[in-house]
């Protein structure tokens, strides 16, 4: 049995490696083939299922997946395979890995993973079992609401009303408790409440009568927005709310702002290529509205931001700008020289942008290295860079780009940093709002919780890199990648190159406002520089300052930040 297992898996992996290449329909092949393939397996025991969800999200353990609300009855059939070794449970791991890095997979730790295909409203998830070497195998869909307990693996029937006291209640009641706990939540965990400038009471009462109104109108999207709206009047890159947006769509073009136009960066659709749309061309206005006003009007408003500078990277650069409901069609017009061409585009749901891995590296001339970081979130962040850093030992000196680089986990940070100096480093401390009621009842102040900063030992199992570096930085260079560039600064490592980073960080307090519709994350923690010095709310400052033109992105006369950066290291 293990090696039919082998045998399978083997048949597939290669057309799981071309999978963000694929569209769904060949995506579901691949599913459905090793999905058959188990259940064909020697020793598959087969069961039918059945689950419901609820308002309030209320089942012996939890849910593993819900979408919506999670009614009408969730049916499929779920395969129980025993005498499944760890390895060949790790292959499964690969398979989901490589099938989601544009696919919606959901990885809650190892051996258990779920890819969700939206335009047939189907799931498909397993689990391993390694007490037991049990994996279990689930395929099913519904004419509702996608829902899977946690239990899944042992439950045949699951109909989480019976254990919901919420199960009944109206969405116009469960959208005000959301609103409620979005407003409760803030007042207990948000770390910078100090700096607050709307009147957070007022927001709340305000917002009562439009969410109600969104809730009676069954509009579950339309009440995520608001509650968004009203979180990003706080000002802060890492409070918001999310997983109402389950209709937003990608236009595959992805756009640049340079010297304040904005510029077509990717054009992935064939689509837009036969009306004439090519990189570099000028992205003139979206739908009749100057494409700058488009941006500040239809999506700026919608993103939780700190400073200026990540208002204006989350807007522009990327895919954001385009974004539109499905069915929803974009009409651009663009600019390409003194010719101007019309041209529009119906996101139907099947192109997501396609996520780089998360660390490259080439050589650059004189033996300088140039390291990008495009995320600190893979979960094989550190054997990429422990593969790539024998290389890196190979350099005269090393220029570290983290230009958008939205950040990920500050650990993954921290592994590159030990490599990088001899010497103790040091993080920076934080703070965090710390509620006592007792001191409440007696009319004192309540306290704030100090946190010190980490300390980092360098590696001991190989050679610390001791040559010259530099850091590159720009306004998308946001969360863990800023707690890299101020423990790079606070080490004195070398000099800094771009332009101030996004100015947000911080560890968020996750609440389910309305179950299956809304949820938020709240900054509970309050991060400043190694040296005391404040970054959140204003962004790291380079100790050079310059940035991309036109000519250096789209054309051949070479980055003027790198450039700098090659100065620096003569």
């Amino acid at each position: 049995m293990k090696k039919l297992i082998t045998a399978i898996l083997g048949a597939l992996f290669p057309l799981a490696i071309s999978a963000r290449e694929a569209d769904i329909n060949a995506v579901t092949v691949r599913l459905d083939s090793l999905y058959n393939a188990v259940l064909n397996a020697p020793g598959a025991r087969v069961c039918n299922v059945k689950f419901t969800g609820s308002d309030g999200s209320k089942a012996p353990g939890g849910f593993r997946w819900q979408r919506g609300l999670g009614k009408g009855w969730t049916q499929g059939l779920r395969i129980s395979l025993p005498g499944v070794s760890p390895s060949r449970a790790a292959e499964f791991d690969t398979f989901f890995r490589e099938i989601g890095r544009d696919n919606f997979v959901i990885r809650y730790n190892d051996h258990c993973s779920a890819t969700l295909v939206e335009p047939l409203n189907t799931i498909y998830i397993y689990d391993y079992d390694s007490a037991d070497s049990c994996l279990s195998f689930l395929k099913a869909s519904t004419t509702g609401e996608i829902c899977v307990p946690k239990v899944w693996p042992r439950v045949d029937s699951l109909d989480a009303t019976l254990h919901d006291p919420l199960a009944f209640a109206s969405r116009r009641e469960l959208a005000l408790l959301g609103l409620s706990r979005l407003w409760a939540g803030v007042k207990r965990n948000f770390a910078f409440m100090e700096r607050v400038k709307v009147d957070w009471d007022s927001l709340y009462v305000a917002n009562m009568a439009p969410v109600a109104q969104a809730a009676d109108n069954g509009d579950d999207e339309r009440t995520g927005e608001l509650l968004q709206l009203m979180a990003a009047k706080l000002v802060d890159g890492h409070t918001y709310v999310y997983g109402y947006d389950r209709r937003k769509c990608h236009t595959p073009l992805s756009t640049v702002i340079l010297d304040g136009r904005v510029y077509v960066d990717k054009v992935l659709s064939p689509v837009l290529e036969e009306q004439g749309i090519r990189r570099g061309m000028e992205l003139v206005s979206v739908n009749g509205i100057p494409v700058v006003e488009y941006g500040q009007r239809r999506v700026m408003p919608y993103i939780s931001s700190s400073t200026p500078q990540w208002s204006e990277h989350a807007t522009f650069n990327g895919y954001n700008l385009l974004a539109a409901k499905k069915g929803e069609t974009m009409r651009m017009t663009f600019r390409n020289g003194k010719k101007c061409l019309e041209a529009e585009y119906t996101p139907d749901g099947n192109f997501r942008p396609n996520s780089p891995r998360a660390i490259e590296f080439s050589m650059l001339k004189n033996h300088v290295g140039l390291l990008r970081i495009n995320n600190f979130m893979d979960a094989d962040f550190r054997e990429q860079f422990d593969n790539i850093y024998p290389a890196i030992l190979k350099t005269r000196a090393l220029i570290i780009d983290l230009r958008g680089n939205e950040g990920g986990n500050s650990g993954n940070g921290d592994h590159i940093l030990r490599h990088l100096s001899s010497d103790t480093i040091k993080t920076g401390a934080w703070t965090s709002p710390a509620y006592i009621p007792a001191f409440a009842s007696w009319s004192m102040e309540q306290p704030v919780h100090h946190g010190a900063g980490n300390t980092l030992a360098p590696v001991t199992d190989r050679p610390v890199y001791d040559r010259p570096a530099v850091l590159l930085v720009d306004g998308g260079t946001f969360s863990a990648a800023e707690d890299f560039t101020a423990a790079f600064r606070g080490m004195g490592r070398g000099k800094i190159v771009g332009t101030p980073t996004a100015g947000s960080t911080g560890n968020g307090v996750r609440i389910v406002l309305i179950p299956g519709v809304a949820y938020a994350n709240i900054c509970s923690k309050h991060d400043v520089a190694p040296d005391g010095t404040e970054f959140v709310g204003i962004g790291i400052k380079p100790d050079i300052e310059i940035r991309e033109t036109y000519g250096s992105f789209f054309g051949s006369e070479g980055s003027p930040v790198v450039k700098a950066a090659l100065r620096l290291l003569r």
